[in-house]
């Protein structure tokens, strides 16, 4: 498979993958306190337990499916059962066939099902016992030689995520890509390996980044400027020899600086391991972390910087000179402090050393309300400082025996000491809560939003501090700020006195704080004028001009210099109309005399003496009643004002024309025949004759006898006999004559022709033949219209 196909896989993967949710009960980051690991819906885990064997799936004999037989698997898990320590530090893939591979080989990019069994058999005793396995996919020895510059290899973007589905239905699997990374791997090939993690991961599995620390002070440039999508905390591994004095001061001061660090970066920090090139470390019991009382202020020291948790080195592998009885010791601390902490609200707190008084050394606190105390060696009191007035309760952890005792009721305040119980040596550690409840509601006063009133579910919806159990404006934070009686959620002038609410224009805005009382658009137009007495409400005219003062300011008159605007609504105003007091829309000026011809008395007359005449009739237009058209007896039969010269139904005084002069109920516009009463087409012509003329050939007819008028016409329709007799059709000429005469005189016929006579008047046309429809004469297919 080529890397281009591999690297779309994964591209694809990437895209396609939903982030689901943690399992319940899975290790996941604490969701309010990125620097502590926590159950997935429950309480919060400190990792204390072995930092090894990193070959811890590989002890035995490798049989031929790489399943191994005759290893000490289930021992290490049985010792943690019975003794103590909730995690184990191991790697999936070392040099050789220390690997998931088919036959132990890389190169295969096939992962053997069987190895994968196995390992999930001893995954699956763990999680029952709540043992978290925090493993590397790589060792520190691994062949890198497939690796190419700040990109993911063939063998991890083929085989990755096969392991991570392989391993993630488990809660207590914790991903780290590379134990002591920073000799082998660059930052960027870091974040490609975790990238292919992540994306496979359908459960969002915590994903380390592990480091060593080899430099002086300590060598974590290229560590603490990592920034990746996928990675969220760090695990360090740190050198003993290199601790200030090789006491827990030194520890203490690297882990908070390496805290602070991983905390600006989003990171959580875990202590992975301890290691030393000094020889004298290597020799005593528990090798470079110590054993012990070494073993156990490291393991308080790193607890009480705030880190996630310590991993101790060299406890199952055969190094460290420790015995069994040692080990067992080692592992039933581990367990001690590792309960006492899950017991507590450590996760709420942060590392505060400057509030220890009298031997305690370091201090973790959430103040007002909790601290843990630690000492890894002293005697004498132990204390807190600046602790509020009131009841506490103070557990006691013995380290080394694991006795705890509860002292209760105890009224302190300020900087307060305590002495340890008796029996205690000079390892000692404290709780310290406050445990006051005024009103008893379940949540102590020190962090009860309502002291005497009950509001255990600490509700408050403003956010000012104050429970809505007595808050006096549980949804004003500012408490009905100008004390007016009306909370500010609810005050239509929160920060001014407005005690009765009154609002006079119903805006919402109270009186007493409205700019605009009268005007509910709040002076709209933005001219500092109010809306009730602006004289343009919705434009701005902040001088308030009024030239035609008229009350409509300026910006909004349509006519600014007219106090009408307009009133004959002719679109022109007063200033400019000719006819202000008549609408004249055209300002049709005839005489150009600058009166309008709608209100000129003399229209045509510049001079308005009325003189002018027009037409010339001798009748001046002023008095003519056809002041265009010739009228000089001024008749007017309708007595309408209008001359019948010009009037369109002279006899009509309403000239609607509807003078009906046949009598037949048709108006004379409109009817057809207006002398005919039956409003009949003539009949057919009859009486043809040719004969010759003297002024040639002559055809004659009689003139059809009905609807004739001065209206009627003939039509003469003639052509080649031939044609008639052909199709049964005809050509057609007209021949238009009066009702006078029913003759027509042509020239010599060259051909044998027909001859036929239609009449026509403006009620239609008349029948070619006597008993036959018109123009269907002669079955006539088509007759051309007469000219």
């Amino acid at each position: 498979m080529t890397r281009s196909i591999i690297a779309t896989a994964l591209a694809f993967l990437l895209a396609a993958s939903t982030v689901a949710e943690p399992l319940p009960g899975q290790v996941v980051i604490h969701p309010d306190n990125d620097q502590v690991l926590a159950y997935h819906l429950g309480g919060p885990i400190l990792l204390v337990g072995p930092g090894d064997p990193e070959t811890f799936f590989h002890h035995g004999t490798r049989n031929p499916d790489g399943t191994r037989t005759g290893g000490d698997q289930d021992d290490i898990i049985d010792r943690l059962i019975t003794h103590g320590g909730n995690t184990l530090y191991t790697t999936l893939i070392h040099p050789g066939n220390m690997n998931p591979f088919v036959n132990g080989l890389p190169s295969s990019m096939a992962l053997e099902p069987a190895i994968l069994d196995q390992w999930n058999g001893w995954l699956d005793r763990m999680e029952a016992a709540n043992i978290i396995a925090f493993m590397c996919l790589y060792d520190d020895d691994f062949d890198f030689s497939m690796d190419m510059d700040g990109d993911a290899s063939d063998l991890e973007l083929a085989t990755f995520p096969g392991i991570v589905d392989a391993f993630e239905h488990h809660r207590n699997v914790m991903w780290a890509v590379c134990e002591e990374s920073t000799g082998r791997m660059s930052v960027e090939r870091i974040d490609a390996v975790g990238d292919i993690i992540a994306a496979a991961d359908d459960h969002q599995h915590v994903l380390y980044d592990h480091h060593w620390n080899w430099g002086w002070p300590y060598g974590f440039d290229e560590f603490v400027s990592q920034d990746s999508d996928s990675i969220n905390s760090w695990a360090i591994e740190i050198r003993r020899d290199h601790l200030d004095n090789n006491e827990p001061d030194g520890l203490h001061d690297l882990l908070l600086d390496m805290r602070a660090r991983s905390t600006e970066h989003g990171y959580g920090l875990n202590l992975s391991e301890i290691f030393s090139e000094d020889r004298d470390d290597h020799m005593r019991p528990g090798g470079p972390h110590g054993s012990g009382y070494v073993m156990r202020w490291t393991n308080w020291t790193a607890a009480m910087s705030g880190t996630q948790g310590v991993m101790v080195l060299w406890m199952f592998v055969g190094r460290g000179n420790r015995t069994s009885a040692q080990l067992d010791a080692d592992l039933q601390y581990c367990r001690i402090q590792q309960q006492f902490f899950e017991s507590t609200d450590f996760d709420t707190m942060e590392p505060n050393d400057d509030l220890g008084l009298a031997s305690t050394n370091f201090v973790l606190a959430n103040p007002p309300v909790s601290y843990i105390g630690y000492r890894h060696s002293g005697s004498g009191d132990m204390g807190i400082r600046g602790l509020l007035d009131g009841e506490y309760e103070l557990d006691w952890i013995d380290p080394v025996t694991g006795t705890r005792i509860t002292q209760s009721a105890l009224a302190l305040s300020g900087d307060a000491v305590f002495s340890p119980p008796g029996g205690f040596g000079a390892e000692a550690a404290f709780w310290l809560r406050t445990v006051t409840d005024t009103d008893v509601d379940g949540v102590v006063d020190a962090i009860d939003n309502c002291i005497d009133t009950p509001n255990p579910d600490q509700l408050d919806e403003d956010e000012d501090g104050a429970g809505d159990g007595c808050d006096p404006c549980p949804r004003d934070p500012v408490d009905d700020a100008d004390a007016d009686g009306a909370c500010g959620d609810v005050d239509n002038c929160p920060d001014t006195a407005n005690a009765d609410q009154a609002d006079g224009d119903a805006d919402a805005l109270g009186d007493a704080c409205d700019a605009c009382p009268l005007d509910p658009e709040n002076d709209v137009d933005g001219d500092t004028i109010c809306g009730e007495v602006d004289n343009c409400p919705d434009s701005s005219n902040r001088t308030q001009g009024d030239l035609d003062g008229d009350g409509t300011g300026d910006a909004c008159d349509v006519c600014p210099f007219d106090d009408q605007d307009d009133a004959d609504g002719d679109g022109f105003c007063a200033n400019f109309d000719n006819c202000p007091d008549d609408a004249n829309p055209l300002q049709v000026d005839l005489d150009a005399d600058g009166q309008g011809d709608a209100c000129d008395v003399c229209p045509l007359d510049p001079m308005n003496t009325c003189t002018f005449d027009g037409d010339g009739d001798g009748i001046v237009d002023i008095d003519d009643n056809c002041p265009d058209d010739v009228n000089p007896m001024q008749e007017d039969a309708d007595s309408d004002g209008l001359g019948d010269d010009c009037d369109p139904c002279p006899l009509d005084p309403g000239n609607t024309c509807g003078i009906d002069a046949d009598g037949d109920g048709i108006a004379d516009v409109d009817d057809c025949a207006p002398l005919d009463p039956d409003n009949l087409v003539p009949s057919s012509a009859s009486g043809l004759r040719v004969a010759i003329d003297p002024m040639g050939y002559a055809l004659s007819w009689v003139a059809p006898d009905s609807g004739w008028s001065a209206d009627a016409r003939h039509a003469l329709i003639r052509g080649d006999l031939s044609e008639l007799l052909a199709d049964r059709g005809f050509d057609r000429a007209c021949v238009t004559l009066g009702d006078d005469g029913a003759s027509w005189v042509f020239g010599e016929p060259v051909r044998s022709e027909y001859y036929l006579v239609q009449g026509n008047n403006p009620c239609g046309d008349g029948p070619l033949l006597p008993g036959s429809p018109a123009r269907t004469g002669l079955r006539a297919l088509d007759l051309p219209a007469c000219p």
